[in-house]
């Protein structure tokens, strides 16, 4: 808690999008969080500006990380995969009209692929 004499410092929550890659985050805003409960590679941060919660992926050689917004401190987890995969669309174009290959699947496909996201996230892809 910050105290009454000290001045509360500006934020960038209002101008992020729900979840991106730290390469595309403003420079310290990663650092500048508080972090706060960890898990699965994860931890929940408090922005010390706003109060917004925010997901951010530990750092893994053989994984990308992602920093998602999370609306509900009791599902952070599940906010931080429904994060992931919407980083992943985002970072591939968005999603087309054609239909996912998988068999019986009617999912749209994510650009550039041949798989909706729920199959492409799946099979490993992550950005």
């Amino acid at each position: 808690m910050t105290p009454a004499n000290e001045k509360v410092p500006a934020c960038a929550c209002s101008s992020l999008p729900y979840a991106f890659y730290p390469d595309e985050a403003p420079a310290g805003f990663i650092d500048s969080l508080q972090e706060g409960v960890y898990a699965n590679w994860c931890r929940l941060c408090t922005c010390p500006g706003c109060g917004s919660l925010w997901a951010v992926d530990e750092w893994d050689k053989f994984a990308v990380q992602v920093v998602s917004r999370v609306r509900d401190g009791a599902h952070w987890e599940s906010a931080a995969e429904s994060g992931r995969k919407t980083a992943l669309v985002r970072s591939r174009g968005g999603v087309g009209v054609e239909e996912c290959v998988w068999k019986d699947c009617t999912g749209r496909r994510v650009e550039g692929s041949a798989y909706c996201i729920h199959y492409l996230y799946a099979g490993g892809t992550r950005r």
